[in-house]
């Protein structure tokens, strides 16, 4: 490089000279930026990932061991379902080596022994159906825990700041939080109660065929069915791969916005009539129903698809596989020449007890795998009702930031340069400024939409304004007006059915916050005969 440079004129040596050192400084920062991304890529391999969804409500609905109240509830129940699996593994053990000798007994024709084997068997059969009910009443009742808990959890969330009022006016980030709170809450505790008990059983009774298939075949036919699990599983991931989260995900998110369609026209049915925007309304209806059921008819063509291997692989295949495992090794023996029925009957019965715990181990494994299918299911339903928890959570730090940045104490109403913005973001008033001391009147007017009422909701505490602050009189916690100030919205609903006008407006004031002339007579506090004077409606 530097003969080539020397022999260069003294001019063209120095461009050629800076032509190197910018590419040197190039490739460098090429290198760098490599190196860099690289960096970047091995810290996001390695750093730990943030547990699911699933996961994490599954530690918030698992019983507290020790605790008392709602947190430690279901311990009972768990308990008692874990020992009933063992009971019913044993009685199952029982019950198989029963069927070995029935077997036994109706080959060597003994019609004693297969009655009195008989009349036990159907006594043992009793008995594992009876354990079973009392299993499936605790699963139940672990549900219902597991429900209370998730639904008191999301709740208090929801109801926490407001929220609930919040949320509805983002309808296009969330539009079903009643469709999460309720049916998403159900669907995930059913299953989590489902997993326990389907789950202690299948693993109680898979460890215990295999233990059986090892002594008495050896480890390679013991270890046979879950390699036909294994297989199984991956060969219904390649034929028809699944995924739950979205499949099941897009046909719920369209069918809550089908069903919010028909609550919109049955709130707005009387604006509706008057404007004459029934087949705007139908034609929005017909569409959301297009569309959810478009998703409805794409998850079950996969489903059907899903369903038929998923059968094939883990129904009418098992015998086969059972028959190469069992039978084949039991034809290849050298054939007996002299007929001996006692050693035949003997033969047949153990090789149905063979095949009775394969089959028991194989559907031990096949249970198992079948709950992780539900699992994955229920995936969705987890990420739907985290998704929610984590918009209400969002809201309320938003929220509890900006009410004291814009809120403060005074003997006075004042707005000192608000902003009054939507829950959507549209903004109505800029720079708002007006005081309002005790004994003044106020008449504000606009045309409709101009942000007349939303003056009241900033006020209220039911907006939050991005810029400016807002003096009021006792600046309550829960982002209210006070005690003396009364805010009626424009649509006022029936909290109760029967009491005052005062009793249905303010269901939430307690007779003790009232002044005294609101009331009847000093013993009666709970029928108010008339709404304060001093108010503020929207």
């Amino acid at each position: 490089m530097g003969a080539l440079l020397s022999s260069l004129p003294r001019g063209r040596r120095r461009l050629a000279a800076g032509a190197v050192l910018a590419l040197a400084a190039a490739a460098a920062a090429v290198l760098q930026q490599r190196r860099r991304r690289q960096k970047r890529a091995l810290d996001a391999a390695t750093a730990p990932k943030p547990p699911s969804d699933a996961k994490v409500i599954g530690e918030l609905l698992w019983p507290k061991w020790g605790h008392g109240g709602i947190a430690g509830r279901g311990q009972v129940q768990m308990l008692v379902m874990l020992a009933l699996a063992a009971v019913r593994t044993y009685i199952s053990h029982i019950m198989t080596l029963y069927n070995r000798d029935i077997e036994f007994a109706k080959q060597a024709l003994n019609t004693p022994m297969f009655a009195a084997l008989m009349r036990k068997f159907l006594a043992l059969s009793v008995v594992q159906v009876f354990v079973w009910q009392i299993s499936g009443h605790m699963g139940g009742q672990l549900e219902l825990i597991f429900r209370e808990k998730l639904t008191k959890l999301v709740h208090k969330e929801y109801f926490a700041d407001l929220n609930y009022y919040t949320v509805a006016h983002k309808s296009d980030v969330l539009p079903d939080p009643d469709e999460r709170i309720a049916e998403d809450v159900k669907k995930t505790a059913e299953t989590y109660a489902l997993t326990y008990r389907n789950g202690l059983y299948a693993a109680s009774n898979g460890l215990w065929g295999t233990i059986e298939l090892v002594h008495f075949s050896g480890w390679k036919v013991g270890i046979a069915p879950y390699v036909y699990l294994i297989g199984g599983v991956i060969a219904i991931e390649k034929l028809v791969p699944m995924d739950w989260e979205n499949l099941i995900g897009n046909k719920d998110r369209l069918f809550a916005r089908f069903r919010s369609c028909l609550l919109r026209t049955n709130l707005n049915c009387e604006a509706i009539a008057a404007l004459n925007g029934a087949d705007v309304e139908e034609q929005t209806a017909r569409s959301a129903y297009g569309e959810m059921m478009g998703a409805t008819h794409t998850y079950w063509s996969r489903m059907i698809k899903h369903g038929l291997v998923q059968n094939i692989v883990f129904e009418h295949a098992i015998f086969p596989f059972c028959a190469w495992f069992i039978l084949l090794p039991m034809y290849l023996r050298p054939k007996r020449t002299a007929f001996d029925l006692n050693s035949n009957a003997a033969v047949m019965g153990e090789l149905y007890f063979s095949i009775q715990i394969f089959i028991q181990a194989l559907n031990g494994a096949g249970s198992i795998a079948e709950l992780v299918e539900k699992w994955g299911q229920m995936g969705s339903n987890a990420k739907r009702i985290a998704d929610l928890r984590r918009l209400l959570q969002t809201l309320s730090a938003e929220r509890k930031t900006q009410r004291t940045a814009e809120m403060q104490s005074g003997d006075h109403i004042a707005f000192e340069d608000v902003d009054i913005v939507t829950p959507t973001g549209n903004e109505l008033v800029k720079g708002l400024t007006f005081d309002l001391h005790k004994g003044e009147a106020l008449l504000i007017t606009g045309h409709n939409g101009a942000g007349k009422s939303s003056i009241f909701r900033c006020l209220g505490g039911l907006w939050n304004i991005p810029t400016g602050k807002i003096t009021k009189p006792g600046v309550s916690g829960d982002g209210g007006l006070n005690s003396t100030i009364f805010y009626l919205p424009q649509r006022p609903y029936n909290v109760r059915l029967t009491g005052s006008l005062l009793d249905s407006s303010a269901p939430s004031v307690s007779a003790d916050r009232l002044p005294q002339s609101v009331c009847t007579g000093a013993g009666d506090t709970h029928r108010p005969t008339h709404v304060p004077r001093a108010g503020y409606a929207a």
